[in-house]
């Protein structure tokens, strides 16, 4: 009898595994839709995708295409196409906004910005390229300058 028992549940075991299911998150207790292995229903409540800074993306190891996450420090969606994080919209992932900070000459008083216009970084040499920025400014005469 102890046999018996061990053999149905190794059965009940063997089956259960093979078997795969639909999920439906529902407030109508209706079924999940039969090309969907996740089907989340709501008419008052959104989806919440993990949310995550750009920095945290970077470090998830092999992510699978189609993973989808929140950046919040790039302030978008985004989904890993197989060889790069694409924003939802389908153009390329936008980067982090930079964070600028005031200098102030301590003789004029005279406030600056700490790098170029469209540079993502303080200059850390001459050849530092990621610091000269853009080159043109609006309304700036050519005078040469850089």
């Amino acid at each position: 009898m102890k046999n018996l028992k061990l053999i149905f549940v190794a059965i009940i075991m063997i089956a259960s595994y093979s078997l795969t299911a639909q999920v439906a998150i529902t407030t109508d207790g209706s079924s999940a839709d039969a090309s969907a292995m996740l089907d989340v229903q709501s008419t008052v409540k959104g989806f919440l995708p993990p949310c995550m800074t750009e920095a945290e993306r970077d470090v998830i190891s092999n992510p699978a295409a189609g993973l989808i996450i929140y950046c919040t420090d790039c302030v978008e969606m985004q989904m890993y196409d197989g060889t790069a994080w694409v924003n939802m919209i389908g153009g390329a992932a936008t980067a982090a906004p930079t964070v600028v900070s005031e200098v102030t000459n301590s003789t004029t008083g005279a406030i600056w910005m700490d790098r170029n216009l469209g540079a993502s970084q303080v200059a850390t040499s001459s050849t530092d390229a990621a610091s000269y920025g853009d080159l043109y400014q609006w309304g700036r005469a050519a005078d040469g300058q850089p």
